[in-house]
């Protein structure tokens, strides 16, 4: 007799994607780099865009003016 659990426990379940070393890397620098700040969320991009009345010459300015800053040249 099948209990309503068996169909868990059978061959069919379902798996996790495996990711190669190169997408866990990758995510490895994310996760870094986004504790430093360095990853701009939708909400700070925003901000940036509020900030220069949704000009899209003055925001973009705003990112190459701070780029260098932010980034050094050689990981450009």
């Amino acid at each position: 007799m099948l209990c309503r659990f068996d169909k868990f426990l059978s061959d069919e379940m379902p798996t996790r994607k495996q990711i190669t070393n190169k997408e866990y890397e990758e995510w490895q620098k994310y996760k870094a780099e986004k504790a430093k700040g360095h990853v701009l969320l939708p909400d700070t991009v925003r901000f940036i865009c509020e900030a220069n009345g949704y000009d899209a010459e003055k925001s973009g300015q705003h990112f190459l003016e701070i780029l260098p800053k932010i980034c050094p040249p050689e990981q450009r």
